[in-house]
């Protein structure tokens, strides 16, 4: 499932791999259907995301905690190793093998 999640929100919203690997809990705007990342260089930018896949990360979110050991503190990475141990967020190089 966590692969199906990313491939989307990757998809509808042109976000980098590495942008997507880094997205926290705070970055999320479900309201403006946009999130928050951080480009190369430092710079900050806000992205417009399809509503199809903001539905699919609310989704995901439902069952991040319980499945991935999550917290739900704005500062936790939004993608999860299989188990949060508290170690890195998803790996960046992850994504390009879906």
């Amino acid at each position: 499932m966590n692969s199906e999640k990313e491939y989307s929100l990757f998809l509808g919203s042109g976000i980098r791999v590495n942008e997507l690997s880094n997205l926290r809990l705070r970055d999320l705007d479900f309201e403006e259907k946009q999130i928050h990342v951080l480009r190369k260089g430092g710079k900050k930018d806000v992205v417009a995301v399809s509503p199809p896949s903001m539905q699919d990360i609310k989704d995901y979110l439902a069952v991040r905690t319980e499945r991935y050991r999550g917290s739900n503190d704005d500062t936790d990475y939004v993608f999860l190793t299989r188990v949060n141990d508290g170690g890195p967020p998803l790996f960046p190089t992850a994504p390009s093998r879906l």
